[in-house]
This record gives C-alpha cells, sequence and structure tokens, in this order.
C-alpha cells in the first residue's frame, strides 16, 4: 500500500533540520566602495553664472555597497576552511572582494565607479552607466546581479546640483536634484535580522544645497561645500558618502569593510568568528558565526 504523506512548511523545516547537519546558509559581503570626491574625474568644473555657491568644486558621487551574496553550502564537520573579508574603499576607490567556499562577494564601485553596486553619478559624468574616456561610470559589475548601479548626478546646461547616490543591495541608489543629493541605495535585510550593503548618498556642490542620506544597511551620508561625507559602516559593507571638492582634493570617505555569515540550526557545531543564536518565525533555532575579519572557520 503506497502512502503519501503531506507535511506543512513548518514540519518540512524540522525534518529537513533533524537529518542534515551539513548545509549551512552563508552571507558573503563584500568591501564597500569610497565615496568620491567632485575633483575625482579631473580638475574643476566652473561655475555657471547663475549657480549660488562658494567655489568651483563639482559634487561626488556616493560609494556603491559590496556585493551581497546569499549561498547554501555544505560544510563538513572538523574541516577548516579560510574566509576573507573584502576592506573597504579609501580615497575614492573600491571596495575589496569577500570569498570563502569558492563563492566571492565582489566590491563596491567607489562614486562613480563600476563595481558590485555602482557608485553615483559625480558632477562630470553624470548618468550612471555613461562612458567618459572609454570608462564607464556608475554601473554594477554582475555575477548574478550582486548589486544595482548608482544613480544619475544634476546637470545641466546652466547650472549643477547634487550628485547621485551609490547603488545598495537591494535598490539603485537614488537620482540627483538641484537642491538634493541622490540618496543612496537602500540594503537588504538576511535571515539574521540585519540590513547589510546601502549605498553612500551623492554629495552637492551648494553651499546651501543638502547632500543625499546614506541607504539602509550601513550607508554614509553625503554632504555639500567644505564637510567630507561619512564613512559607510565596517562589518556590513555600506558604501561612503560623497564629498564636495570644496572639502579639498583629499577630503574622501571610506566604505564599510564586508562580512561573512555562516548560519545553520542549533545547537552549535562550528567554532570561529562572533556567535549569536536566533529564531525563524516557526520557532526555529540557529546558530550564527559572524566574521568581519579574515579568518577560519572549523565546521
Amino acid at each position: 500500500m503506497k502512502i503519501d504523506l503531506e507535511f506543512t512548511p513548518k514540519q518540512s523545516t524540522a525534518i529537513r533540520y533533524l537529518f542534515d547537519n551539513e548545509t549551512s546558509e552563508v552571507l558573503f559581503g563584500g568591501g564597500a566602495g569610497g565615496g568620491a570626491n567632485g575633483g575625482d574625474s579631473g580638475t574643476a568644473a566652473p561655475s555657471p553664472s547663475n549657480q549660488s555657491v562658494a567655489s568651483t568644486g563639482g559634487g561626488g558621487g556616493g560609494g556603491g555597497a559590496g556585493g551581497f551574496v546569499h549561498v547554501e553550502t555544505e560544510i563538513i564537520p572538523g574541516t577548516s576552511y579560510s574566509l576573507t573579508i573584502g576592506a573597504g574603499g579609501s580615497g575614492g576607490s573600491n571596495g575589496g572582494n569577500t570569498s570563502a567556499f569558492a563563492y566571492v562577494a565582489v566590491g563596491g564601485g567607489a562614486g562613480s565607479t563600476t563595481g558590485a553596486s555602482g557608485g553615483g553619478g559625480d558632477m562630470y559624468t553624470g548618468s550612471p552607466g555613461g562612458t567618459v574616456n572609454g570608462k564607464t561610470y556608475g554601473s554594477y559589475k554582475s555575477p548574478s546581479q550582486q548589486g544595482n548601479h548608482g544613480g544619475s548626478s544634476y546637470i545641466t546646461s546652466t547650472t549643477k546640483g547634487g550628485a547621485g547616490g551609490g547603488g545598495g543591495a537591494g535598490s539603485p541608489g537614488g537620482s540627483a536634484s538641484l537642491h538634493v543629493g541622490g540618496v543612496g541605495g537602500a540594503g537588504s535585510a538576511w535571515l539574521d535580522g540585519i540590513t547589510y550593503a546601502g549605498g553612500g548618498g551623492g554629495a552637492h556642490v551648494r553651499v546651501n544645497g543638502t547632500g543625499g542620506a546614506g541607504g539602509s544597511g550601513g550607508g554614509g551620508r553625503g554632504y555639500n561645500y567644505l564637510t567630507q561625507g561619512d564613512d559607510g559602516v565596517d562589518g556590513l559593507g555600506g558604501g561612503g558618502g560623497g564629498t564636495s571638492y570644496s572639502a579639498g582634493s583629499s577630503a574622501h570617505s571610506s566604505g564599510g569593510s564586508g562580512v561573512i555569515v555562516i548560519r545553520y540550526p542549533s545547537p552549535q557545531r562550528g567554532s570561529g568568528g562572533t556567535i549569536t543564536t536566533d529564531s525563524d518565525g516557526n520557532g526555529n533555532a540557529f546558530v550564527n558565526h559572524t566574521f568581519t575579519a579574515d579568518a577560519t572557520f572549523t565546521g
């Protein structure tokens, strides 16, 4: 006699956890791009005659978030695995890659630059994905699309406004307006309840303008005139906020460093990293190992 058994989702999950002691869910977050300085793309642009600014500096785009990758992988008990955490980009540079278990989360793009999530367009490059002198700005490098593109800056034939926000794992960077820099793209919430990989906000060239807010998930705020953008949050892969060239050519924000989180059903059976516990909506308990620096995890 054949008997067909049908289980509820909660029962199916419980049965899987009862018999599977090797499969873990892993989050990889790449290092985020640093926020650009408005002068990174060349010499300072002249101010249009109707622009109310105190200098001729351009506005820098927000940094793109580090790549966001969620996989299931088998971790063999007693086996050691090397984990590499991507550093946040500094000085207007891209973030580093995060890797383990043969997977790679690509670093985020600095302001106006290509990365896992693209940096926001600045006062010279304009739209995300545009090509200037053979270089593509503000687009994203997409192995299974780890992020989103940056937002466009506000440029017309007579005036300039804000720079674009950097892309986040959850949404593209916001485009700028005459008075406000683009907001950083939103990050993505993971199984541990934490939001990762927000884009940095774009700077603004005007004294009375407002920089864009950083995206949820560690994105730094962009600022106007003489203030440097905020750094992205380390361990979340948040993009750095953009900086106006008026703050000085050496002023840049840094992107946040990356992260790896290894998650499996309780009880604890691995070692390494910062260990926390939580539960899902069905009452199943989990163990999380969080790594924010290069390390070894033993299953």
